[in-house]
């Protein structure tokens, strides 16, 4: 990958533990189960997963470079991408993505 770190954090939030192993990565793919105003409605932390604007946030303050939100619920049909790259933008200064499925992401 030209020397450049893409992590995968998997299907959870990020443990405090592993934050230093994120830090200024190039690349990080992580789930952002919704919205953060709907939260309330999909129970993210419940089931130990991220909203947009926490993982936005917390992958700004590490300072990462390109954030890959994925995991995400799909009650906005084609707006999907639309609203949660909006929200993502807002806690987080880097590139946002969200793909769609099968789509494909050249970094």
């Amino acid at each position: 990958m030209n020397g450049k770190r893409l992590i995968f954090l998997g299907d959870e939030t990020l443990k405090p533990s592993l934050q230093a192993r994120v830090e200024h990565a190039d690349y990080v793919m992580h789930e952002a189960f919704c919205l953060d105003s709907e939260e309330k409605i999909f129970h993210a932390y419940e089931k130990n997963h991220s909203t947009v604007k926490t993982a936005s946030r917390l992958m700004n303050d590490l300072g990462v470079k390109n954030l890959i939100l994925y995991h995400t619920e799909d009650s906005h049909g084609e707006k999907r991408k639309e609203l949660y790259v909006k929200e993502g933008k807002e806690y987080f200064k880097g590139n946002v993505y969200v793909p769609d499925e099968l789509e494909i992401l050249e970094i």
